[in-house]
């Protein structure tokens, strides 16, 4: 995580912004997961710093994605350089955050991964059902990656298969449709919602039709 930062703050790649992003996202998620077996409030103070620079590098991927996709010319800006200076004068705390997370994270009861899996599976299959919104939707995607992240951990301890090609196929097109929405609500700049992508909205209900008999599998 920390090399990724660093290589970003030095080059300026997006790649390492991105993978920044991912690592984050994989450390979040296991957070979650441990939450159960340790104190969550104390858990997320620790993860704070980093989360913060973790939302601050949000917004300049979005700015990104949305240049990319609309074909304007990426330019430094306002955002980046805060960004810059902020990441740079908090790399010390996102060590010892890491380190201090090392030492108080227990191992979370197979029971207790169990009940993870099955109650999360049971409410994003809920929240598909019930036509969500383009934020309720990005909610299901990020509950989804939270699943795949930590699904090789604890594959030994699950009595059911997770099917995480499919997961990945939903939270793929998801994640493709909020790309192209916030590119063409960038062109239009008239507060274009979901509806703006029909077709797109469909195919993702569609997708994830008979969602929790679909993600599951016999082991």
């Amino acid at each position: 995580m920390n090399t990724r930062l660093k290589s970003y703050l030095k080059k300026g790649d997006q790649e390492d912004l991105h993978q920044f992003r991912v690592q984050v996202k994989k450390i979040e998620a296991f957070l979650i997961l441990s939450g159960m077996a340790a104190h969550p409030a104390k858990l997320q103070q620790l993860f704070k710093p980093v989360k913060k620079i973790f939302k601050m590098a949000g917004v300049l991927r979005n700015s990104f994605i949305k240049n990319e996709l609309t074909h304007r010319q990426q330019s430094g800006n306002k955002e980046g350089r805060n960004f810059r200076q902020y990441a740079g004068e908090k790399l010390q705390k996102i060590k010892k955050a890491r380190r201090i997370l090392k030492q108080i994270i227990k191992p979370v009861p197979p029971k207790n991964v169990r009940w993870f899996y099955k109650n999360e599976l049971k409410e994003i299959t809920s929240a598909f059902a019930l036509s969500p919104s383009a934020r309720q939707l990005h909610e299901c995607r990020k509950r989804i990656k939270v699943l795949l992240y930590n699904e090789q951990l604890v594959h030994e301890v699950l009595t059911i298969g997770v099917n995480t090609s499919y997961l990945d196929e939903v939270q793929e097109a998801i994640g493709n449709w909020h790309d192209q929405l916030l590119a063409h609500q960038s062109e239009c700049h008239n507060g274009q919602t979901e509806d703006g992508y029909p077709g797109q909205k469909e195919f993702i209900a569609t997708l994830t039709d008979k969602f929790c008999q679909r993600a599951t599998v016999q082991k």
